[in-house]
């Protein structure tokens, strides 16, 4: 059965993602946002929905929703190369869609409303300079 035909899988059922989790990523698990600061951990057996396999630019590009957000993961010769996470919001979702099937070239994100930590730290940000954590 060809990856477009498993609409429901787990993460484990996406090439070598089991090896990817367990050794490409910063922390076992952790896949970031694009900002590259805030983090989730995901497991092999985590439930996804596979949403489109397409292409952006010449990369080969795989976008399932797990948990509740968007994972991209850009393959190349069968292997996960990279990784990204976006909250999955319906916006998101077309979005990622459209760029992915070649339907749009430059695509808006948005994210969650409410207690989104990524928005905290950047209204944080606009007004300080660092921030230590302890």
């Amino acid at each position: 059965m060809g990856l477009e035909e498993k609409r429901i899988c787990k993460l484990g059922d996406l090439y070598d993602m089991g090896y990817y989790l367990e050794n490409k990523c910063y922390c076992p698990g952790e896949i970031y946002d694009i900002s590259g600061f805030f983090y989730q951990v995901f497991h092999v057996d985590d439930k996804c929905i596979l949403l489109c396999v397409g292409k952006l630019k010449d990369d080969d590009v795989v976008a399932v929703l797990c948990k509740d957000q968007i994972l991209a993961f850009w393959v190349e010769d069968e292997h996960i190369i990279s990784a990204e996470r976006y909250d999955a919001t319906e916006n998101n979702i077309s979005e990622i869609k459209a760029l992915l099937t070649g339907k749009k070239d430059h695509i808006t994100l948005n994210e969650y409303d409410g207690k989104d930590s990524k928005k905290s730290l950047s209204e944080l940000m606009q007004l300080v300079d660092a921030v230590i954590c302890d």
